[in-house]
């Protein structure tokens, strides 16, 4: 199966980003289904995997989903990148889905990367500017090596 639920790792982490970056999140009372996704997704722009991302509940969806309680946003974290990242690493990817929500008028939408975002993004990982690059190519080699493991 191509998506698979989180632990509750993943929903300790969620919880304390929220509580440290994003608190009004927690005030609008924002929940988010978080999913591990199988199928690699490659950014074409960038040439890279995608670490992760996120995208508001359609209406269909929402409806649907009312029986487990109700989700405003999805989360898909690519599964070999976070069985391959560090706790911190978990943090940031989280942090970083986070900044693309946005709320307008009791409406959930999500929103591009923006300069403010970018310097945002900047000083949060100044210990460690590199960390999305260096843990996508751990992720792609991690990828090759499965694919070459399947053929024998």
């Amino acid at each position: 199966m191509r998506y698979c639920e989180t632990d509750n790792e993943v929903k300790t982490l969620l919880d304390r980003v929220i509580r440290k970056q994003f608190i009004y999140l927690k005030k609008e009372k924002i929940t988010f289904a978080v999913l591990l996704d199988s199928k690699v997704q490659i950014d074409t722009k960038r040439g890279s995997i995608t670490l992760a991302r996120i995208r508001p509940l359609s209406e269909v969806e929402g409806y649907l989903v009312q029986s487990e309680g109700a989700y405003d946003y999805f989360i898909f974290l690519d599964s070999v990148v976070w069985e391959l990242a560090s706790r911190k690493d978990k943090m940031r990817i989280l942090s970083h889905e986070l900044r693309h929500v946005y709320l307008q008028n009791e409406k959930r939408k999500t929103i591009k990367h923006d300069i403010e975002d970018f310097v945002a993004e900047v000083k949060l990982n100044a210990d460690d500017p590199g960390w999305a690059k260096s843990l996508a190519g751990k992720a792609v080699e991690e990828v090759e090596r499965r694919k070459e493991e399947e053929k024998e």
